[in-house]
């Protein structure tokens, strides 16, 4: 069996609440999100659970967190050959609701999701007085962290974040002839 870095839990918890309520048909404040999905799609999302969770992922997650839609507006019109780029939040979401749920769309927004579910994140020590302790475990990066380590030392491996490697690597992959149009 294989063993995969996602983690639920790194995911934002008001999207793991929306999923369960509109995928499971469960409010269940009792139960933890996180486990209620893995116990019902597994230990990590494919693109069938992208193509069931789209609405929710779309309106839940990615209308609110600015980083990922910048990452899945920005694949989206590299694998769609269209040129240029959305910077404000109402004409984003107006091209992404405007798509269909394709394959395209699925596979882009299912590195994404797998991409922040397979980050480390930070666990905060504070000891009784509420102050961080200078030592932790690994840190996670957010794409500001990393635009700033990158201004800072300036590295094309380093100034690339996982997605758009994951991305450039999956838009760059050599595709089959199936004969058509030829």
């Amino acid at each position: 069996m294989p063993r995969y870095r996602f983690k639920g839990t790194n995911l934002p918890q008001s999207l793991l609440k929306a999923l369960c309520r509109d995928l499971l048909d469960a409010d269940n404040h009792d139960q933890d999100p996180a486990a209620a999905l893995h116990a019902n799609y597994g230990a990590r999302p494919n693109q069938e659970f992208i193509r069931e969770a789209w609405p929710t992922l779309l309106e839940s997650w990615l209308r609110i967190t600015k980083d990922s839609r910048d990452g899945v507006e920005e694949a989206l019109r590299q694998v769609r050959g269209e040129n240029g780029s959305l910077k404000r939040r109402e004409a984003q979401m107006k091209y992404l609701r405007g798509l269909r749920n394709s394959k395209n769309l699925r596979r882009v927004v299912w590195q994404e999701l797998v991409a922040i579910g397979e980050i480390e994140r930070q666990r905060e020590h504070r000891p009784e007085g509420g102050a961080r302790k200078g030592r932790s475990s690994p840190v996670v990066d957010s794409h500001a962290q990393r635009k700033q380590r990158a201004t800072r030392h300036p590295s094309p491996v380093a100034s690339q974040s996982p997605r758009t490697q994951a991305v450039e690597k999956a838009s760059n992959r050599p595709r089959s002839r199936s004969g058509r149009g030829r």
